[in-house]
C-alpha cells in the first residue's frame, strides 16, 4: 500500500450506462475532481456497457482507463470493487490517505476492536505490514482508546504493537480467534482490515461503527440488513457519497 499519495484517480462503475451511443458517436466518460483538505481525486464514471448492452473488452478498458491515469498526472489510483470485477482485476486496499478520511467520518473512539489477519492468507495483506497500517490509521485516536481487542488467529503479529500502546497510552490489550458477544454499545469502533470476513452479526455491539478497510460490497450489504442498528463505514460508502453529492449539486444548478 503507497503511503504518500495525496492524488488519486478514482474510477468507478455507472450501473447500466454505455459508453458510445451509437457506432459512430465518441466514447463518453463523466469526470471531475474534488479537493480534500491537501489531496484530491479525479473521479471517473466508467460506463458498464461499451454500446447499447454490449460488454466492454476488458483488455481494451483496461487500455483506455490507463491512458486516462497517465493524463491525469495523479500519484495513484483506485478501482471501485464492482469495476475491478469487470475487468478481471484483483481489489486492492485503498490509499491511505482515503482510509484516514473514512476514520475521519467516525466519532467515539472509546472501545476498539481490530479484525487482523486469520490463520490463512485471506487478509490480503503482507503480514509486516500489519503494525505500520495500524500505527497509520490510529495514530490521531490511540490517546482516546480505552480497551483494545485484536481478532486474529496470529497474536505474534500483533505482540508489539500491543506492548507500545500499553508503554505509550496505557492501553489493555488482547488478542482473540473470534469476536464473542460484548455489551460495549455505540462507544465501540470495529475496524476490519480482513478481506472476506464474516462477523456474527448477532456479536456485533448495539450501535457500534463498523469501519470495512477494503469496502467489500457483500460484507456492506450483509452488516446493514442484518444489523441496521450498526453504523457501517468504508471507503467505497464515503466516495459515494461525494458523487451523489455533486450530483444533487447539478441537479439543484438546472
Amino acid at each position: 500500500m503507497e503511503e504518500n499519495w495525496e492524488s488519486i484517480v478514482y474510477f468507478y462503475l455507472a450501473r447500466g450506462e454505455c459508453a458510445k451511443k451509437n457506432r459512430f458517436s465518441t466514447l463518453k466518460f463523466t469526470e471531475w475532481k474534488e479537493t480534500l483538505g491537501e489531496e484530491w481525486i479525479k473521479f471517473y464514471r466508467v460506463p458498464e456497457y461499451y454500446r447499447g448492452k454490449n460488454k466492454w473488452d476488458p483488455e481494451k478498458l483496461s487500455k483506455l482507463l490507463g491512458e486516462k491515469l497517465s493524463a491525469s498526472e495523479a500519484e495513484g489510483f483506485y478501482v471501485q470493487p464492482a469495476l475491478c470485477r469487470l475487468l478481471g482485476l484483483e481489489e486492492r486496499l485503498p490509499p491511505l490517505f482515503l482510509l484516514q478520511k473514512v476514520l475521519e467520518q467516525n466519532g467515539c473512539w472509546e472501545n476498539l476492536i481490530y479484525v487482523g489477519c486469520g490463520d490463512g492468507t485471506e487478509s490480503r495483506m503482507e503480514e509486516e505490514g500489519q503494525e505500520a497500517l495500524l500505527f497509520s490509521l490510529l495514530g490521531p485516536y490511540l490517546p482516546r482508546v480505552n480497551h483494545f481487542m485484536i481478532i486474529s488467529g496470529r497474536p505474534r503479529l500483533y505482540e508489539g504493537f500491543m506492548d507500545d500502546i500499553y508503554q505509550e497510552y496505557g492501553i489493555p490489550a488482547v488478542c482473540t480467534k473470534r469476536l464473542t458477544e460484548c455489551a460495549a454499545g455505540k462507544r465501540t469502533v470495529i475496524l476490519d482490515s480482513r478481506y472476506g470476513y464474516r462477523p456474527d452479526r448477532g456479536a456485533l455491539p448495539e450501535l457500534a461503527s463498523y469501519i470495512d478497510l477494503w469496502s467489500e460490497e457483500e460484507k456492506r450489504s450483509y452488516i446493514e440488513c442484518g444489523r441496521k442498528d450498526v453504523n457501517y463505514l468504508g471507503t467505497v460508502k464515503f466516495l459515494d457519497t461525494l458523487v451523489k453529492n455533486r450530483y444533487n449539486t447539478i441537479v439543484n444548478r438546472t
